[in-house]
């Protein structure tokens, strides 16, 4: 047995009685959540279009051709696409097939629930066949989705689908900017017809190796902390600036988004579970000691190192980040969560394993 499956052995199996009923099946729910978050490639969808994923690629979007006072377009939260339609008229968004897509006033936006595109739109990259009950030819079938008059959508028109630049080179070239593509969304307003039009590019990322060497530093710090006297302190104060990660991770999230409550806090699940684990965590070490409460430091420090690092690593990257705070803020959480929380992993393994002693070899 390798020198890591035995951490989680000890951890499996430290302690009795109430400890052992509550941290087995917390190791067990942590290490399923691990494997969802390596194993998933799309996040999950909201009511409101977009995604939440880091990527190289940013949409800019040049005006609507011909230009109508009254209808303005910009790019929103998540590269996605913003139409305002102050005028009189009701103004159509064409969807991929020609057919009615949505249609905003200025008492509402509508959403035709036949058009492919709804279906479409829930994901950055369709992965799935768009069932039956989506059909661009059919009579549309509105649905009424918003009271405003702002339509804010994730259009596969405006942004890179593939992983190659039309060329065949890959994307991964040494220049700072590229043009990928110019997009064009059809309109129809007052019985003529307008285009959005824009640009997709790809912009280079900064280098994660500084980040991760950060990340690195901060773990062996916590590791040689474990090793000594004021683990409990050190242990303390690492599980202290996770939580202030993630509440900034939280207030993020909430912070100038226009997607709805239920989506803000779905969004914010791993971070309340972080921050709910963390400060349990810190009383149980400030009444027992972190050599007692090293199940739940190691715990603690493997969720928040996957959720929060291991999961978010794409950021560190990518040029372009779904926050809005400066992008070196976000990264540096990625840090801290990837180190820190690494580091009590690793720290409260291995004073689980020097606390165990090693089963006694009988002799015949």
């Amino acid at each position: 047995m390798n020198y890591l499956t035995r951490f989680f052995v000890v951890a499996y199996n430290k302690g009795s009685g109430n400890h052992v009923r509550i941290m087995r099946p917390l190791l067990t729910a942590t290490m399923l959540v691990g494997a969802f978050l390596v194993g998933s490639a799309e996040p999950t969808p909201a009511h409101e279009v977009g995604t939440s994923q880091s990527s190289n690629y940013v949409t800019t979007v040049d005006g609507i051709v011909p230009r109508v006072n009254g209808l303005t377009i910009r790019v929103g939260e998540d590269q996605r696409i913003e139409l305002r339609n102050t005028t009189p008229h009701i103004v159509e968004v064409t969807g991929y097939n020609g057919e009615q897509y949505l249609r905003i006033a200025r008492d509402g936006v509508w959403e035709n629930r036949r058009s492919p595109a709804v279906f479409l739109n829930r994901t950055s990259t369709p992965t799935q066949t768009v069932p039956n009950r989506y059909n661009a030819m059919a009579d549309p079938v509105w649905e009424r989705v918003s009271n405003g008059n702002v339509a804010r959508w994730h259009d596969h028109r405006a942004h890179w689908m593939a992983n190659t630049h039309p060329s065949g080179m890959s994307t991964k070239v040494p220049h700072e900017k590229i043009l990928m593509t110019a997009w064009e969304i059809p309109l129809e307003w007052n019985h003529k017809q307008l285009n959005i039009s824009g640009d997709t590019l790809w912009v280079k990322g900064p280098s994660p190796l500084p980040w991760l060497f950060g990340a690195l530093a901060l773990a062996i710090a916590v590791i040689l902390g474990s090793r000594t006297r004021v683990w409990s302190a050190v242990a303390c104060t690492a599980l202290g600036a996770l939580v202030i990660v993630e509440l900034a991770h939280i207030a993020d999230t909430g912070i100038g988004s226009t997607v709805a409550i239920g989506s803000r806090v779905a969004a914010s699940t791993f971070p309340i579970v972080s921050i709910v684990l963390a400060v349990v965590t810190i009383v149980w070490v400030l009444r027992r000691g972190a050599s007692a409460a090293a199940p739940a430091v190691l715990i603690t420090g493997l969720f928040i190192a996957v959720t929060a690092g291991l999961a978010e690593m794409p950021s560190l990257s990518s040029s372009q980040l779904p926050t809005s705070i400066p992008d070196w803020c976000t990264r540096a959480g990625v840090m801290l969560a990837l180190g820190l929380g690494s580091g009590c992993l690793i720290g409260a393994a291995s004073q689980l394993r020097q606390s165990t002693p090693e089963p006694t070899r009988q002799t015949v």
